[in-house]
């Protein structure tokens, strides 16, 4: 059996993950890309990440820059460490050699004599299109290609080319034709946002996560974030004993005795019904109980919950501090579905949490649905919480009044427990209401319910009787006839 490959990482663990344990060592790499994607600072986070005094890397530059000027390039970014810039990190300028009599000849032999002298564990060329750019012609180019990477492989030394190729390039330049892999970066408008995304084209040898990843470009440097469906696997989560309050008097027994635990369940119903107030009480019951929560919000901040909170004489400030509460909030201004869905599962790796609330759903769905991953994603983000044993809530707004039809109800199938939250019109007033529309693994009421909302939270008060319209309907017309 031959021994397994050695990878290098990219300094970022979850493109290693995507990569299946990194850049395999020895291999040639085209990281290719439009202007801005983040293409040369993936290479050279990729040569900090591996540099050491005995095996270092070499930037070589295509056109002459100042060092001064590639220092203040990578000063902003924690990869970077001065005492490697000219040890470990070496710049190299192949300008002259570029633009001698000999062209492509001059860079090869200059390279690999630098490369069987120093020995490197990295050589990045950038740009290596514009250096490829200089071959007389297509022959021309394609045989110094191939004479670079030929030589280079009997060094164990890692290739990264970088370059702004096209879609095209891939089927028609030498570079690709050579590459053992190939790491495309984007940046694409999507509305008034810029959204940056990686896949891998090619990795020979080797599997790795398909598709099309989120990536983002902060001080660590390049940050990919995987396709959440990519990372949940699709096996089922086992049925778990017991149940979890959702901690209003009456409700437990509504739903045969609390929520089963481990399932996941929707609260649907226009604004104002009552799905966040009823959520703060699934929150408040559990943290009282010593139970970890996260509660992750797209709309309402932090500030603003623990408001609502102390509002119904439910303070949680205690729990906040030690941490039996976590609140995140993914504005929906910026919401990047998979970096959401990767904050999710550090939350949840790290914090172990008993109950989940994602308030709400409808914000989660318009990104899916703009990506054509819907309802991959959503069944995706709600085993990710299920799959470690917490208890989940997705809060969904529908219409106000009317019939609620389409795909907002079409979400219901995702989820174990539907519980259907609306409004009743009554003669002097209007009032909320709620039915259990579903259980799947449990008995349930099936009354129309009355509730209250009030200083100290949700109260039912009793069923309903003379309500008319029709299921689907978020507003039911009722002729008080007294009866509760």
């Amino acid at each position: 059996m031959s021994a397994p490959e050695t990878r290098l990482t990219t300094g970022d663990p979850n493109l290693d993950r995507v990569l299946h344990g990194g850049i395999v060592e020895g291999s040639t790499v085209v990281i290719s890309g439009p202007p801005g994607a983040g293409k040369s600072i993936l290479a050279q986070q990729i040569v900090f990440a591996n540099a050491t005094s005995e095996r270092p890397a070499l930037m070589v530059a295509t056109f002459s820059e100042p060092q001064s000027k590639i220092v203040a390039h990578l000063s902003g970014f924690d990869f970077y460490t001065p005492d490697a810039f000219g040890d470990s990190v070496r710049p190299l300028a192949l300008s002259d050699a570029l633009r001698s009599p000999d062209g492509l000849a001059s860079v090869v032999d200059r390279l690999t004599a630098e490369v069987v002298q120093t020995r490197p564990a990295v050589v990045v060329i950038d740009s290596a299109k514009a250096m490829t750019d200089a071959a007389a012609s297509s022959p021309d180019l394609r045989s110094h290609v191939y004479e670079l990477v030929a030589r280079l492989s009997h060094t164990g030394t890692t290739l990264l080319l970088v370059g702004e190729y096209d879609d095209d390039a891939i089927a028609t330049r030498a570079e690709f034709a050579v590459a053992d892999a190939i790491l495309q970066l984007s940046n694409d408008a999507v509305g008034a946002a810029d959204r940056r995304a990686f896949r891998v084209a090619k990795l020979r040898g080797s599997s790795f996560v398909s598709g099309r990843h989120s990536l983002s470009l902060t001080s660590k440097g390049v940050q990919v974030y995987p396709r959440l469906e990519s990372i949940v696997q699709a096996a089922g989560v086992s049925p778990l004993p017991g149940r979890a309050s959702l901690g209003v008097e009456g409700l437990d027994a509504l739903v045969g005795g609390g929520l089963p635990a481990g399932d996941a369940t929707l609260l649907m119903g226009p604004s104002g019904a009552g799905k966040t107030v009823l959520s703060l009480h699934f929150v408040a019951t559990g943290v009282a109980a010593g139970e970890k929560t996260v509660y992750v919000s797209m709309e309402e901040s932090p500030d603003a919950l623990m408001a609502k909170w102390r509002s119904f004489g439910m303070p949680l400030d205690d729990a906040l501090a030690d941490g039996r509460l976590v609140l995140h909030h993914a504005p929906i201004t910026e919401l990047d579905i998979d970096r959401l869905g990767d904050e999710v599962a550090r939350l949840l790796r790290d914090r172990k949490p008993s109950r989940v609330v994602f308030d709400s759903l409808g914000e989660l769905a318009v990104g899916a649905e703009r990506e054509h991953r819907h309802p991959g994603y959503i069944w995706s983000l709600a085993n990710l919480a299920r799959r470690d044993g917490a208890s989940v809530i997705f809060t969904q707004e529908t219409m106000a009044f009317g019939s609620e039809v389409g795909t907002r109800v079409g979400f219901s199938h995702l989820f174990h427990n539907v519980l259907f939250l609306r409004y009743l019109e009554r003669p002097d007033r209007l009032s909320r209401a709620l039915t259990v529309v579903k259980m799947r693994d449990s008995a349930h009421a099936n009354q129309l319910v009355e509730l209250s909302i009030g200083p100290d939270g949700m109260h039912l008060d009793g069923t309903v009787a003379g309500a008319t319209g029709l299921l689907g309907w978020t507003t039911l017309s009722v002729t008080d006839t007294g009866e509760r």
